[in-house]
């Protein structure tokens, strides 16, 4: 599959058809536009194996992805990367658990706090990389979220 790259424009709005006939598309750039909100749900709705999604650069908000009902559920077992970095979004309780992704990019973002309501860590069992760096952050309360990546890094016992 060609992969599709939209990056560095002045792109605001797609088209909710654009990806209609691409279901077997794997990766997808949008970073570095002026998009605020994006309807992911009807751009997204015969993506079915979308593995890498970059959103980076871009002016979204958490409310965006809430109030668009963003959810990466249908992507469950085949998305493996998502960048969200230099946007401004402030809470992350949109993301929804992706026991696939590997690699989760918020840095440069306005996050103050990760705190226990924010399960959202709680099945990405495959998470590799996660970066948080360039936040606001004051408080992290869920220290299982530490817990976890140490105990997926350490070897299996025999």
């Amino acid at each position: 599959m060609q992969i599709p790259i939209y990056l560095c424009n002045q792109l605001t709005h797609l088209d909710d058809d654009l990806f209609k006939n691409q279901c077997h598309l794997t990766d997808l750039n949008l970073s570095q536009n002026r998009f605020t909100h994006l309807a992911f749900n009807r751009l997204f709705r015969n993506v079915n194996r979308l593995q890498s999604l970059n959103l980076s650069h871009n002016n979204f908000t958490s409310e965006c992805f809430i109030n668009e009902n963003f959810n990466l559920s249908k992507f469950d077992t085949s998305l493996q990367k998502l960048n969200l970095s230099h946007n401004q979004i402030k809470e992350i309780n949109f993301i929804s658990s992706v026991h696939s992704m590997k690699e989760l990019n918020l840095s440069h973002n306005q996050i103050e706090a990760i705190d226990e309501q924010e399960s959202i860590f709680k099945d990405m069992n495959n998470l590799i990389e996660l970066d948080l760096s360039n936040n606001q952050l004051k408080a992290i309360t869920y220290y299982n979220i530490f817990i976890y990546f140490l105990m997926n890094l350490l070897p299996e016992p025999f």
